[in-house]
């Protein structure tokens, strides 16, 4: 995402319509597997881990990591809503 946005910066490329927003987007949800695939290759070919163990660490990581997301998108949007409502109790 960074090389993209600087490239686009120096030669002062705009973006029309949502396409800046969609980029930035799927730039920032592709990161965090290119980072875990960068870990997991490297370890690899230091023969530091097996295939297995990366496979095991994949799924327990995914399986938290949605756990957890859909986790506090509830807590989030029950605190949204709860401050909402006492925002129209004391507009009434």
């Amino acid at each position: 995402a960074a090389a993209v946005f600087g490239i686009l910066r120096s030669k002062n490329i705009n973006l029309c319509c949502n396409l800046k927003s969609l980029l930035e987007f799927e730039s920032g949800s592709n990161d965090p597997m290119a980072a875990f695939l960068t870990f997991c290759v490297i370890n690899l070919i230091k023969n530091e881990v097996t295939f297995s163990n990366l496979f095991l660490n994949f799924i327990y990581q995914m399986t938290f990591g949605i756990i957890l997301g859909y986790t506090l998108a509830k807590i989030f949007v029950f605190f949204f809503i709860i401050s909402n409502l006492s925002e129209l109790e004391n507009k009434s």
